[in-house]
């Protein structure tokens, strides 16, 4: 098959070759998101082949039984806590890292997955793909604060250091969310 580029298309056919080009990027982008999310969920994670490491290193310490299909986890500020957010469970386990056992079960609907802590406060921020929304949970009581439209199908969510912006991606829109806390 010969390759044309773009420049060589006579105009009328750019329109399509470049919508084309958008929709394999965009799936694409699905793609390296649940690789990522497959390689966070695994308990030890994945190592490239090349690296020497031993086999006491390799292997995983403890397995956490949480809700269904985890997609996202983060650490709390103090390390005492982590959460997951499942994704066909509809919830965000609580998990007490000196254990490694599950405290509690946050209901969370919409399909939960990506989950970030903030650096400064008692707050949880999760990423809602299936209503397009962001929960804002107080880490204390798990009450739900408020829930915030971003874009759609938003898959990554990051806090700023000073704790005072939350930022969304949203994959289907091509934009970034920018929410005040």
């Amino acid at each position: 098959m010969e390759r044309t580029s773009l420049v060589e298309l006579p105009r009328r056919h750019r329109p399509e070759v470049q919508k084309a080009h958008q929709g394999v990027a965009r799936l694409l982008s699905h793609v390296r998101m649940w690789m990522l999310a497959l390689v966070v969920a695994t308990a030890g994670g994945i190592l490239p082949a090349a690296v020497a490491t031993p086999a006491a290193a390799r292997a995983a310490v403890d397995t956490i039984p949480v809700g269904d299909n985890p997609l996202g986890v983060t650490v709390s500020r103090d390390g005492t806590r982590l959460y997951a957010g499942n994704l066909l469970g509809n919830s965000v386990s609580v998990i007490n890292t000196i254990t490694n056992s599950v405290v509690t079960t946050v209901p969370a609907a919409d399909g939960p997955g990506a989950v970030t802590a903030s650096p400064t406060k008692n707050r949880l921020y999760v990423v809602h793909g299936g209503s397009g929304t962001v929960t804002e949970i107080d880490s204390d009581t798990y009450a739900v604060i408020r829930t915030v439209p971003v874009g759609d199908s938003p898959g990554g969510v990051a806090v700023s250091p000073d704790g005072k912006s939350v930022y969304v991606t949203s994959q289907n829109d091509d934009t970034v969310t920018a929410i005040a806390t």
